[in-house]
């Protein structure tokens, strides 16, 4: 009986897999003959017979939309494939194509690279050779040194999605240096799959898979809250980027595992310098170095602030008005701040809560003031920023603010948050007010450190990937 009911099944199986061979035949000649809307219906009806991932149906579903003019959707659809078979010719050549046409010349040039290598005759040599011409790149020596250097390492950034705050906008800082260093990065969303890329990380232009390759030519970069996620990779390197301290300690502290428990799984998972650590802050390799972390296991890779508010910030004019507004964020250090207003009612206190970037910006333009006494878990974004627009700021010394690195300012801007110091912190700050135009030229060095991270993040992704991805 149970032999009568395995050659029923494979039986069942062998037909159904004769139908889907089929089902896509018929496809492939919709496609072939512009039969775009009865080609979707099918591949829709595919897909409820097999939901399982199929690389002929994304290589499908690309095509159509190809013939559709939607690019970008080309490309996310010829990224999962490639996911599946990272040696595929039309897989391959049809992500140089679409990236050329989507003027992204690096990326068309690293696949065709890769189609070259993955050739089956000389029509797929031809053709390959056509794409270098359009891409004017027709030194077929210069091409081929550059198809012997490819390798196989893949990039993959995880970042959460749909989010916009300072750490994942540093992690898609980093994809998109990467990918115009001609590197092989991919952003990896692992929330909200739906609508990973929030509006303010569009700009980039970064391309994302919902699949990672976890193999021995994948290098990873995580987020330190994923710290405990890396435990059971097997990536050829991974990479913990320290973006902020107190994130890490707070997220374990939800856990069942303690500081110490992570760095000693740490130390013993670090062989032949398979993990490796970035620090966004001196106060982040200060922390790894009192836990054990050596010098050679970390690379210090800070961030910079968004080109287009850098510009905008110190282009606009300095003969407009400002206000003797004293701003600060209430979701930081607000026990101690709101003791400092209740003091000095007189003051202008304004919070910065539900504002759009660039009406934050507008506000620091026209006032004079910034002030933070929370807990500072790393190069935060907020003071840079405010510093750019011309603002005064004045902190405590928590966190990173201890230190004369993550903010380089004056002594006298820094004082502790004791309810003895809270007269000292008001004077200091109607002292700022009324000789504001003296006090500015305090934070000028500052301000131009900070307009020159763009070029220093650069210099220092270059240096760190060439020594690691050998």
């Amino acid at each position: 009986m149970n032999d009568m009911c395995s050659e029923y099944q494979d039986d069942r199986s062998d037909e159904i897999d004769k139908l889907k061979k089929e089902l896509k035949t018929n496809i492939e000649w919709m496609i072939h003959n512009n039969m775009l809307s009865d080609a979707k219906k099918a591949i829709a009806e595919y897909e409820k017979m097999d939901k399982c991932n199929d690389i002929d149906i994304y290589s499908m579903k690309s095509v159509i939309a190809i013939q559709e003019s939607e690019f970008e959707a080309a490309a996310l659809l010829l990224l999962e494939a490639y996911t599946m078979d990272r040696h595929n010719f039309d897989i391959l050549y049809n992500l140089a194509y679409v990236y050329n046409i989507l003027h992204d010349n690096n990326a068309a040039k690293r696949f065709l690279v890769k189609a070259f290598k993955a050739c089956a005759g000389e029509e797929h040599r031809r053709i390959v050779y056509e794409m270098l011409e359009n891409l004017g790149e027709g030194n077929s020596v210069d091409f081929l040194n550059l198809a012997r250097k490819d390798n196989d390492d893949v990039i993959y950034i995880l970042c959460p999605g749909g989010m916009a705050t300072g750490g994942p906008e540093l992690l898609h800082q980093l994809c998109y240096k990467l990918n115009h260093l001609g590197y092989e990065v991919y952003m990896y969303y692992y929330s909200n799959p739906e609508n990973p890329v929030h509006e303010s990380y569009k700009i980039y232009r970064n391309k994302y898979v919902t699949k990672i390759i976890n193999t021995e030519s994948s290098i990873i970069i995580v987020p330190e809250i994923l710290v405990r996620y890396t435990f059971s990779m097997v990536a050829k390197k991974i990479i913990i980027w320290w973006l902020s301290v107190d994130n890490f300690c707070k997220n374990i502290s939800y856990t069942s595992f303690k500081e110490d428990d992570v760095f000693d799984i740490i130390k013993k998972k670090d062989q032949n310098n398979r993990l490796l650590h970035f620090a966004q802050s001196r106060y982040a390799i200060d922390y790894l170095k009192q836990n054990g972390i050596k010098d050679n296991e970390m690379y210090y890779l800070s961030d910079y602030i968004n080109d287009e508010f850098v510009k905008k910030s110190c282009s606009d004019k300095k003969e407009k008005y400002r206000y003797p507004n004293i701003l600060y964020n209430p979701i930081k250090g607000y026990k101690f701040t709101s003791k400092i207003i209740k003091a000095s009612p007189e003051l202008n206190w304004i919070p910065l809560i539900n504002y759009t970037p660039e009406e934050m910006r507008i506000l620091m333009n026209r006032s004079m003031i910034y002030i933070d006494f929370g807990n500072h878990p790393g190069k935060d974004r907020i003071p840079r920023e405010a510093v750019l627009c011309g603002l005064c700021i004045l902190t405590g010394r928590r966190g990173a603010a201890a230190n004369e690195v993550d903010i380089p300012i004056p002594e006298d801007y820094k004082i502790y948050d004791r309810e003895e110091n809270i007269q000292q912190i008001i004077y200091k700050i109607k002292e700022m007010i009324e000789k504001y135009e003296i006090e500015v030229e305090a934070f000028k060095e500052y301000k131009n450190k900070i307009i020159q991270e763009e070029n220093k993040f650069e210099e220092d992704i270059k240096i760190i990937f060439e020594r690691i991805l050998i």
